[in-house]
């Protein structure tokens, strides 16, 4: 994600959960949730149900600066213990998404 002129960040990603796994990829979700909560730039991290195997996660960052630093800090969240977890990508697989570069306050 970048931006021009200073401005907030935004995202969209949108995530086709495999049938019968949508509570389980929320789940997985979690952590990144929780650190995103702790992260003074960013200003909205959601993640949405939007049927049964759509979830859709728009973040929101006050700077450019903001978002790289969120990137950076999602490197370091802890996955729950190995035996607890399932490989993300057996619960679900990206479709698409968007970044803008600017979002004005107008």
């Amino acid at each position: 994600m970048a931006a021009q002129g200073g401005g907030r960040v935004a995202a969209v990603a949108t995530l086709t959960v495999k049938p019968g796994q949508r509570d389980a990829a929320v789940a997985a979700f979690q952590p990144f949730l929780e650190n995103a909560r702790r992260e003074a730039g960013t200003e909205l991290y959601l993640l949405h149900a939007k049927d049964d195997t759509t979830l859709v996660i728009y973040e929101q960052y006050a700077s450019a600066a903001a978002a790289a630093e969120h990137a950076q800090n999602t490197r370091k969240v802890r996955p729950p213990p190995r035996h607890q977890r399932q490989p993300l990508g057996r619960l679900a697989d990206p479709v698409g998404g968007w970044a803008c570069a600017e979002i004005s306050d107008s």
